[in-house]
């Protein structure tokens, strides 16, 4: 590949305030993230240690995660990538509400939510790992395509679906293994006890179908390598050649960062009646602090990376 189109794939042409514009966004989602942190700790110190909030536990860390890569990408102004951690955002959203939803049934849904990760999690490594096409190899061919396969991973998956085993034939996860087993297919762990069968119908259940249906499949085209002509290639009438835009082009950050920080603002929100009192109006001064100014910019930002040099390029054929 030539300099010039590595040049085209992997650059920008900014001026130093959209440089400036694309930090900026940047510390909104570092910003986000370290309150995230901040709810993580207040939820440890004022709700009772149990077993019932370790799903919550595991999700908001997850969502910390994703607004610190987010905050990495834009800086660096890859922004199609962050669609589908937005994707991801929505995602912990929506299991988030549904096991708070209704606080009577707020155990068994976390009882479910363990359950039925650890048994996905021991599916997959028994079916490669015990009898399955990778133990297969392991054993008659040491090296595949070239690369030594560890036996250490074969042992560690082994002794991985071992403990999950002692852990799910103990109470209080016995009952739900027994429901899982029912389905021909693994469920979705929300899909248990009659819930909803798959993230739409967990959308609808949580009336929150419009955002589904107006969000989800536009972000997730990436993570199915749906990629629609005309957006990163066009081919110009006549076929000479096609049109390559640069990989990191900042003209869809409005809606990504729009998203994202709708459905922090509904993860954090969720974990809100959990906390002191003090701890809420701590939310309520970031809101008004840095959360609701920095949406209300969104518009003027939109004027400004409009005006952001995207390189392209086209490539012409060499066919005749």
């Amino acid at each position: 590949m030539s300099n010039d189109m590595r040049t085209l794939l992997a650059s920008i042409e900014a001026t130093p305030e959209h440089s400036d514009l694309l930090s900026s966004i940047s510390l909104g989602f570092r910003n986000a993230r370290n309150f995230g942190a901040d709810i993580f700790e207040w939820f440890v110190q004022d709700f009772d240690l149990s077993f019932e909030p370790t799903p919550l536990y595991l999700l908001l860390r997850h969502a910390i995660e994703l607004l610190d890569a987010m905050a990495i990408l834009v800086e660096r102004g890859s922004i199609d990538p962050c669609w589908l951690m937005a994707r991801s955002l929505f995602e912990v959203s929506l299991q988030v509400e549904y096991l708070i939803a209704e606080p009577n049934s707020s155990y068994d849904r976390s009882v479910a939510y363990l359950t039925c990760t650890l048994l996905d999690l021991k599916r997959h490594n028994d079916r490669l790992f015990e009898g399955g096409s990778l133990q297969v190899a392991v054993t008659n061919h040491p090296r595949i395509d070239g690369v030594t396969v560890p036996k250490w991973l074969v042992e560690y998956s082994t002794t991985t679906s071992k403990h999950i085993d002692m852990l799910l034939n103990q109470e209080p996860f016995c009952a739900t293994v027994r429901k899982y087993k029912e389905h021909k297919r693994s469920p979705s762990w929300y899909a248990l006890d009659g819930g909803p069968t798959n993230l739409f119908a967990l959308a609808q259940h949580l009336q929150r179908e419009a955002e589904y249906l107006t969000f989800y499949p536009e972000a997730s085209r990436a993570a199915h390598g749906n990629i629609p002509l005309g957006n990163p290639i066009t081919i110009p009438f006549g076929y000479e050649g096609i049109a390559l835009s640069s990989i990191r082009n900042p003209l869809q950050i409005v809606p990504v960062v729009s998203h994202g920080f709708y459905y922090t603002r509904s993860i954090f929100e969720c974990f809100l009646p959990y906390l002191a009192s003090t701890r809420r109006e701590e939310f309520e001064r970031w809101l008004a602090a840095e959360f609701s100014p920095f949406l209300e910019k969104l518009g003027k930002l939109a004027e400004d990376i409009a005006g952001v040099g995207i390189l392209v390029r086209t490539i012409p054929s060499t066919s005749t």
